[in-house]
């Protein structure tokens, strides 16, 4: 058998790697438009279920994402000027990692085992990959070249959300994560942080079209707009600068697919149904994807059919779940401006909530005494998305 991957993320590398593992004796190519030690974005995360998911399926990689990474299992939230921190508890400890790092950890793991990487190799010709392999997985991330190219078999879906992006690193360290709303003059600015190695830190900045538009940033040049944000954020930042990257305004989507594979191409990560930034679960997604497709050659080798049919049938109900966690989590964001009248410690209570994945009990369970402030709190006004009854749980 020879499979061919097009995408050098975590996920293509990942799937790359565990195929191989399994199936030795096949042949496995990744192509990646980009240079070995090119990326975008600077740090990813990886919460308590997904390194437990890792340790399971392949104990060296965590060891090695542990070793190079930052872990904290505390969130903080500043609004109106007052910072309140929540202990996510046991269960969601967390290990963030510079993102170049994580690659160069797949890369080298990758070709451990054999697998074949071309680098600065972008597939011009898909269709004649696709019968030049008996395999074709698409790995190419949430504008995928792979899933545009049959689109209309995929059943595929692209469907923008709102809110405007910018990702940046300041040599800043957010220990612990802060998510900080900032009031500007011209409307709210949300910074999601968190520090992923040693000397630097991510900052995403989120705001609605409204505030984007009124603070000018669609008429900016890229400098002006890292100066605004450094500006608004200074308090914050503490002297530091924002780190910028070529690629730094990005406009989210949410991608489904009514089939991840036809023919014999398959899709896996961002590719085939894509979560948000707000939670920050694509990586770990991509490479659960990875993983269960690979279990599906192990245990089905070259009957496609099989492979397919275990690889939907063991990430549709996983997969959807934390989609629709991110739907959850962009309605929030969307409807904050209901929010901004809550005092600091319920804004934190209401985002804590925001998805569903964690509950009243849950949050209890983890830090008792954040919800025994929360619960000495008169009820505000309005409480938003989510409702939540004081004392339930």
């Amino acid at each position: 058998m020879e499979i061919a991957v097009v995408g050098g993320g975590p996920a293509g590398l990942f799937f790359a790697r565990r195929v191989k593992q399994l199936q030795p004796d096949w042949r496995v190519r990744l192509f990646e438009q980009n240079a070995r030690d090119a990326t975008y974005g600077f740090g990813v995360g990886f919460l308590g279920q997904s390194l437990k998911f890792i340790r399971l399926t392949d104990p060296p990689v965590l060891e090695d994402i542990v070793s190079a990474g930052h872990a904290n299992s505390t969130a903080g939230f500043v609004h109106r000027g007052e910072t309140v921190l929540v202990d996510a508890g046991s269960d969601s400890e967390a290990v963030a990692i510079e993102r170049i790092a994580l690659l160069n950890i797949l890369q080298r793991r990758c070709e451990e085992v054999g697998v074949e990487l071309h680098f600065e190799s972008r597939v011009e010709d898909i269709e004649s990959m696709r019968q030049a392999v008996d395999v074709l997985v698409g790995a190419d991330g949430v504008n995928s070249r792979v899933r545009t190219r049959y689109q209309e078999k995929f059943g595929s879906t692209v469907e923008p959300q709102r809110n405007r992006f910018a990702w940046y690193g300041t040599e800043r360290l957010f220990d612990p994560p802060l998510m900080i709303f900032e009031q500007a003059e011209f409307g709210l600015v949300i910074a999601h942080t968190h520090q992923y190695c040693a000397t630097r830190s991510g900052v995403a900045i989120e705001c609605d079209p409204p505030t984007w538009e009124r603070g000018g940033f669609d008429q900016m040049t890229l400098e002006e707009m890292d100066a605004k944000f450094e500006e608004i954020f200074a308090a914050y930042l503490g002297g530091k600068p924002l780190l910028s990257q070529p690629l730094r305004v990005f406009y989210p989507a949410i991608v489904r697919n009514e089939r991840w594979s036809v023919d014999n191409v398959v899709l896996i990560g961002d590719a085939v149904h894509t979560v948000h930034p707000s939670i920050g679960s694509g990586t770990r997604v991509g490479m659960r994807d990875a993983s269960v497709l690979a279990e599906g050659f192990g245990e089905h080798g070259a009957d496609l059919e099989s492979v397919f049919s275990y690889y939907r049938n063991n990430r549709q109900f996983g997969a959807d779940l934390f989609q629709r966690a991110a739907i959850q989590s962009i309605k929030w964001y969307e409807t904050l401006e209901d929010r901004l009248h809550f005092d600091p410690v319920t804004m934190a209570f209401s985002y804590m909530l925001r998805t569903g994945r964690v509950d009243y009990a849950r949050l209890r369970r983890a830090d008792p005494e954040f919800v025994r402030r929360y619960e000495s709190l008169p009820l505000p006004e309005s409480i938003g998305l989510e409702s939540p009854t004081k004392g339930a749980g």
